[in-house]
C-alpha cells in the first residue's frame, strides 16, 4: 500500500512539474 501512494506522488509531482514547465 505504501509503495502504490507513493508512486502516486511521483506521478502527481511529475505531472505537476509538466504543467509548470508549460
Amino acid at each position: 500500500m505504501a509503495q502504490a501512494k507513493e508512486m502516486l506522488t511521483e506521478r502527481q509531482f511529475l505531472e505537476m512539474l509538466k504543467t509548470a514547465g508549460l
